[in-house]
């Protein structure tokens, strides 16, 4: 994930700078954790709401009830490929 890249890069980079900039490599970090933080719970209450909504579909019925309610899903792309991902929906012509 980059977001996990970006605060490596920036604690590497708070070990040899100046107080005030270390400080501001802190606040950069601690904005980039709570993003990663909101974005799971995002992850997590989509997974949980499509669960239910999905549980009832079975086999080959999943693949095209997903991809209409992706169509319809008010999420950011990136949330919506994670939650296809883990919930094993991605096509195999996507995963490539």
């Amino acid at each position: 994930m980059k977001t996990d890249t970006a605060i490596e890069i920036l604690a590497t980079l708070k070990k040899s700078a100046s107080s005030r900039e270390a400080e501001a490599i802190a606040l950069a970090v601690g904005a980039l954790e709570e993003a990663r933080e909101r974005r799971e719970r995002e992850v997590a209450q989509a997974i949980d709401a499509l669960r239910v909504l999905l549980g009832d579909a079975e086999g080959a019925e999943r693949e095209p009830t997903w991809r209409f309610l992706r169509g319809h899903l008010n999420l950011p792309p990136d949330v919506l490929d994670e939650v296809e991902a883990r919930l094993g929906l991605a096509s195999k012509e996507e995963a490539r």
